[in-house]
Order: C-alpha cells, then sequence, then structure tokens
C-alpha cells in the first residue's frame, strides 16, 4: 500500500462522513419539531353531558293524510349532548310541510332555529327555549287572515322536553 492510497482511502471515508454528519445537522436544524404531547384533563361522563346540547329539526312524511287528503308531516328534535349522545323525539304531527325560517325569537336557545308548518290556512310555529331545568320544544297555532278576519294571536304551548343532560 503506498503511501497516495493510504491517505486517498482515508480523506474519502472522511468526506462521507462529513457529508452524512452535514445532512443530519441540516435535517435537525430545518425540520420543524414535532408537537409536544401534553395531557389534556380527563373528563368524567357526566362533565361531559354537561356542556349545551345542540338541536336539528328533522321533518319525515307521515303515514296518514290530512282532512284535505294531503299528507301529514312528522316534526321530530334530534338532540345532541356534548358527550355525543343523542336523543330523538316525535314532537308532533301537523298538516302540510314544514321550514326554518330565518327569523328567531329573542328566547330561543342559542343555535335553534324557529320552524313554520302550514297547510290550508292553518300553521304552527314551533321553537326551542332553554328552561329552569329543561330544553322545552314550543308550539304556537296561527291562522291565515283576511279582510273581513283576523285571527286571535295565540300562545306558545310547551310539547316536549329534553333534558339539560342526558
Amino acid at each position: 500500500m503506498t503511501t497516495k492510497e493510504f491517505f486517498t482511502g482515508r480523506a474519502i471515508v472522511l468526506s462521507a462522513l462529513l457529508i452524512i454528519g452535514a445532512g443530519i445537522l441540516a435535517y435537525s436544524t430545518f425540520t420543524p419539531a414535532a408537537p409536544s404531547v401534553e395531557e389534556e384533563p380527563v373528563q368524567t361522563q357526566e362533565e361531559a353531558r354537561k356542556g349545551p346540547a345542540t338541536f336539528a329539526w328533522k321533518f319525515e312524511k307521515a303515514d296518514t293524510d290530512n282532512l284535505d287528503g294531503l299528507p301529514n308531516t312528522n316534526v321530530f328534535v334530534e338532540a345532541t349532548y356534548a358527550d355525543g349522545a343523542i336523543v330523538q323525539k316525535l314532537v308532533d304531527t301537523t298538516p302540510g310541510s314544514c321550514n326554518a325560517t330565518p327569523e328567531k325569537e329573542k328566547d330561543s336557545a342559542p343555535g335553534t332555529a324557529r320552524i313554520v308548518c302550514y297547510a290550508a290556512g292553518l300553521g304552527y310555529y314551533f321553537k326551542i327555549v332553554k328552561g329552569e331545568s329543561s330544553y322545552v320544544v314550543m308550539r304556537k297555532m296561527f291562522e291565515e287572515g283576511s279582510p273581513e278576519y283576523e285571527p286571535p294571536e295565540q300562545e306558545y304551548e310547551a310539547i316536549a322536553e329534553f333534558p339539560f343532560s342526558e
């Protein structure tokens, strides 16, 4: 082995080590650090359910028809609690069809919509309010007026309840 071969071999190995070292240094410098994992406090099931529920109105064609021979609509309310529990209730069966309205009542529960169901001059408004110990589904009847007839203003009545936590 000559001196030239001895130093050439060592230079190649040293160059390879320097290139690998520079690559590791560049990788650790320019790669974002992994986010630190912090332990989240564990919630009990009861604490998880204490959050506010969210509500969704659902409408389905009923198996029965109204007196005019038109289909009735089943009105459901689906409550989703903070822990993921879902409770659905049939709250009414009304003549005609139903839709959500853009108007909000000032006492409606946050994030809920008012709906209207209507057919042939008679309709119902529905809303959800936060009561003392539960969420309450309220219904109010209204009639179509005419120049000769001004229908009386009706009051809301409670028709269903959902507990604050299920």
